[in-house]
């Protein structure tokens, strides 16, 4: 057969196309998208050949319809333009992946996006598509998705119901920026997206002006704008907001969640001036920084609100979490009108101090008759007993009859307003490192056998799902696994399993890859290499895996609180093991059903109910042995709860039979 006949001649005059425009127009200043072509369908190879032309000036002209793509990438030193009103649009049934964005900005440098006339350009996707079948569940079908892009103008444009943000700046990956740098958005909208309005997750010299975020709802967080690095070495420096409106977002309006930033991440710098927050469904600002670690080596820098207007927000205008004293946060000649609730002071979780290091510098409070402007509480259930020193300032209070009176604020007012978060005992620390293997005796009533473990899952998320298990020899170890279907939509395509020696950590690397399990069971062996500790994680987003059978000793990780689902069916019996010696522990949980604790002796000794907030099981007599903790079976929909482990390492052994004592 001779090679043409194998040509599909009607693809020749678009190939031809394509073709013959990269050549005419790549050494040109300006080109026009519908010189290479358009179709009412699916433009992405005519969209695709423009960007990739070389030209300096990519033009977005007025076709019959919008230009109608699949996930596009953009070069290095290219001016993006749209002229009035013209739309980038999602393809309906496209962007299954469940990092498909519109627009990637991928390790790119000198590049503009910018929209021409009254309604500028506009990127638009179907956000309801995505939230059902066959779509994976996902939260990162971004519109413009920006990955240690440097030199980055956007202006002028609108970002409407995509499935993730309408604008995240992230890092670069392995081999790209740790964050994006000299990034521009001005007159801009993001309207209607999935998670946020715009997510910060690492950026130096960000720019952010004129802009209104609105109508953010789908996906937790739900904020109209999210500064929240994932990682030390993520980076929030130099990142202004200026004359925004962030506005009818599901959840808080502006919020700044540093709790994965520590002493070695570079100084964070975040101002917002001038700005609307308006009638968002959460907070109107919303700031933590440290998270629960007692602010153990916090990260420094400073945040400045000033000028700025806070009012109908659904839960209160500001709410100030966990903050160290030395890291400043200043509201300065801010207004907050947001009826009875005003400022709220809460820890993060039980382990987190009052936040302190707070300036109110001329703050005007609107509240009614007979109100208060100040909501706080030690914590959810009095368990920490840190009191504030550094809260200062000046508040006016404005009644709704007119009357207006000042509060200052100094380490007497601190004192008196805190007095109650001095009166509990403090928890002991978490133990961050798993036992000694060379001290580790293996427990085994049924030596080589299976036994069924009790099904208690860690919740899938953005972070994998781990388990560890203790191999008393090395060989070969058995498991029967199988994922739990936990939210609507198809099983996730992008996912994994594997297992590594000793502690997980997102950067130790693994011994063996196990065959993909799906919703029924599997069994699989693994070659463990050496006695000890290991990990078993899996990476289906939002989907928990469940350990079924073993035969070596099997426990939930909980170095650190995790989210888990009890089951539906049974109730679950659990172990922990108290070393010689222990002076203090404590289990604490967080909503889901009622756990029920027996002593290693098999007495009763004591139960933890159902709440909302943190309560804590503290025995007075922490004897040492296995202890057990039967979680109740729950009838209501399956939903997870919070564990957490203090004093002693964080293993909850699954089955009585095979358990590990040091």
């Amino acid at each position: 057969m001779k090679i043409v006949e194998m040509i599909d001649t009607r693809m020749i005059p678009a190939c031809l196309m394509m073709l013959s425009a990269a050549c005419a127009f790549a050494a040109k200043e300006e080109v026009k998208v519908s010189d290479f072509g358009w179709d009412a369908e699916d433009a992405t190879r005519y969209v695709q050949a423009a960007l990739d032309s070389g030209a300096r000036r990519v033009v977005f002209d007025r076709q019959a319809g919008p230009w109608i793509v699949t996930p596009l990438k953009a070069r290095s030193h290219t001016e993006i333009v749209f002229e009035d009103g013209v739309e980038l649009v999602a393809k309906r049934g496209g962007f299954r992946g469940v990092r498909d964005s519109m627009l990637m900005l991928d390790n790119v440098t000198n590049v503009a996006i910018v929209g021409h006339g009254p309604r500028g350009g506009i990127f638009r996707m179907h956000k309801a598509d995505y939230r059902v079948e066959p779509y994976a569940p996902s939260e990162w079908r971004h519109a413009l998705a920006l990955c240690g892009a440097v030199g980055v103008r956007v202006e002028n444009m609108s970002f409407i119901e995509s499935g993730g943000d309408g604008i995240c700046l992230g890092w670069g990956g392995k081999k790209g920026l740790t964050h994006c740098r000299d990034v521009v958005v001005r007159r801009c909208v993001c309207d209607g997206n999935l998670r946020q309005g715009i997510s910060v997750a690492s950026a130096e010299n960000l720019l952010i002006e004129d802009t209104v975020l609105k109508g953010t709802c789908g996906r937790l967080p739900g904020a109209g704008i999210d500064f929240e690095p994932d990682w030390p070495p993520h980076r929030i420096v130099n990142c202004t907001m200026r004359r925004c409106r962030v506005e009818g977002n599901a959840g808080n309006g502006v919020l700044i969640w540093l709790a994965g930033q520590n002493g070695s991440t570079r100084p964070i710098g975040i101002k917002v001036e001038d700005c609307t927050i308006e009638g968002n469904g959460g907070n109107g600002i919303s700031v933590l920084v440290g998270g629960e670690n007692r602010h153990v080596n916090p990260p420094l820098g400073s945040i400045l609100f000033a000028g700025c207007l806070v009012t109908g927000n659904n839960c209160g205008s500001i709410e100030v979490c966990s903050k160290p004293a030395g890291f400043p946060l200043t509201f300065a000649d801010c207004i907050v009108s947001n009826q009875a609730k005003g400022v709220s002071f809460v820890p993060s979780g039980w382990n987190g101090p009052m936040p302190d290091g707070v300036e109110f510098r001329n703050l005007t409070v609107h509240v009614p008759n007979g109100g208060g402007w100040l909501r706080n509480r030690s914590d959810d259930r009095g368990l920490n007993p840190a009191v504030p020193t550094n809260i200062t300032g000046e508040v006016t209070l404005v009644r709704s009859d007119g009357r207006r009176g000042k509060v200052t604020l100094d380490a007497a007012w601190s004192r008196m307003q805190f007095a109650l978060a001095g009166t509990a005992e403090l928890l002991p620390e978490r133990v961050k490192r798993w036992p000694d293997a060379a001290r580790c005796t293996v427990h085994d009533a049924c030596p080589g056998k299976m036994v069924w473990l009790a099904p208690l899952m860690r919740k899938g998320g953005w972070h994998m799902v781990r388990y560890a298990f203790f191999a008393d020899r090395p060989g070969d170890v058995h498991f029967r696994v199988r994922y739990v279907q936990s939210v609507p939509g198809p099983f996730p395509a992008e996912t994994s399993m594997k297992v590594g020696p000793g502690r997980y950590t997102h950067r130790k690397k693994h011994f063996a890859e196990i065959p993909q399990p799906g919703t029924n069971s599997v069994m699989f062996t693994v070659a463990v290499p050496a006695r000890g500790f290991h990990y078993l994680v899996g990476t289906a987003f939002l989907t928990p895996f469940l350990i079924e059978e073993a035969d070596v000793p099997v426990a939930v990780d909980v170095h650190g609180s995790v989210l888990v689902l009890p089951s539906a069916e049974t109730d679950c019996t659990l172990g922990f093991f108290v070393p010689d010696g222990t002076d203090h522990f404590a289990v604490l949980a967080k909503g889901g059903p009622g756990m029920d604790f027996s002593a290693p002796d098999g007495t009763s000794a004591g139960s933890l109910s159902p709440s909302a907030a943190w309560t804590a099981f503290q025995p007075k007599r922490p004897v040492p042995g296995l202890w057990s903790a039967t979680v109740r079976r729950t009838t209501a929909r399956r939903t997870a709860f919070t564990l957490d482990l203090t004093g002693i390492p964080g293993l909850i052994w699954l089955s009585g039979e095979k358990t590990v004592s040091w």
